[in-house]
């Protein structure tokens, strides 16, 4: 069976595309194209995953949840999309090892599709804006407030690299096909990069009817964690994160969270446009559109 695994990584669009696909999932179901909603798998499967044996565990025998009203007589996939399969930002905030838990969780993935046809999906975002939001999306998760120097301080930056991270996710899941884009070039090819998950079914998608990404905090809000964390506790700081991050959300008034000197920020967009040029072009979907984002979703 074809089985289309879209890993992320964070932060590039994936709260919408799962959102996107949750909403047509009739229109998937009636293509032969199952697909179970974010939640629902994260916590069947994803939250599992290490805990299912294989040669027990046989992805056939869930075929009703990836189908809501009735498994159809000839499957064309499986579509799978969640970005905690290889870990969390958490994870990259607090150990300064990015998805350190990748190679062990896409290992045990593959054993337990052993025997089906998988294509590996998963999208690269510019350095600086990647690790700013990526710090964000740790500290919704995290139980004590860490200064965004301290998450710099670190970062492994030898580890820091999408081709070497692509080669390690394609090392332990064993994909049969890659596919690959730029997160900054998602806007304008989100159908091309959709079809392409969808198994090339050019179905009319429709996008979701309410706001479905989760956005950076705010420099305002980021701000005022530290100032609590330096004055009372980072664990005080690191309760407030929620109210906080919903009191002062990103606007014209309170900024965006961008804590990258401009210089820091040229220096990690030609890193970034060295290590896409280290990918095969071949694994790319489309060729990579080099020049200034046009405001994503998250």
């Amino acid at each position: 069976m074809k089985i289309h695994i879209h890993v992320g990584v964070h932060k590039t669009a994936t709260t919408y595309t799962q959102s996107l696909l949750h909403a047509n999932r009739d229109k998937l179901h009636q293509a032969g194209i199952g697909f179970i909603g974010l939640w629902e798998f994260r916590s069947t499967f994803t939250e599992n995953l290490m805990n299912f044996e294989p040669g027990v565990f046989r992805i056939e025998d869930h075929l009703p949840r990836f189908f809501e009203q009735k498994v159809p007589r000839e499957i064309r996939g499986l579509l799978i999309s969640e970005e905690n399969l290889i870990g969390y930002c958490g994870g990259l905030v607090n150990s300064g090892t990015p998805f350190g838990t990748a190679a062990n969780r896409l290992a045990h993935l593959r054993k337990l599709l052993a025997g089906h046809d998988v294509t590996l999906f998963c999208a690269v975002r510019d350095y600086h804006s990647f690790l700013a939001s990526a710090y964000c999306e740790g500290l919704r998760n995290n139980q004590k407030f860490v200064t965004f120097e301290t998450f710099r301080s670190r970062l492994q930056w030898d580890k820091m690299n999408w081709a070497k991270l692509l080669a390690r996710f394609e090392q332990s899941l064993q994909p049969e096909r890659t596919v690959v884009w730029r997160y900054e070039d998602f806007r304008s090819q989100a159908g091309r990069i959709l079809n392409a998950m969808c198994f090339d079914q050019n179905l009319d998608l429709v996008p979701p009817t309410q706001k479905s990404e989760y956005q950076s905090f705010s420099k305002a809000t980021v701000d005022a964690l530290e100032v609590i964390a330096k004055h009372l506790d980072p664990e005080i700081a690191g309760r407030l994160i929620h109210p906080i991050g919903k009191a002062l959300p990103k606007n014209e008034i309170n900024g965006a969270f961008e804590p990258w000197p401009a210089n820091d920020v040229k220096m990690l967009q030609r890193l970034y446009q060295s290590h896409c040029s280290a990918i095969p072009p071949k694994k790319f979907l489309f060729p990579p559109m080099f020049g200034e984002p046009d405001g994503q979703p998250d």
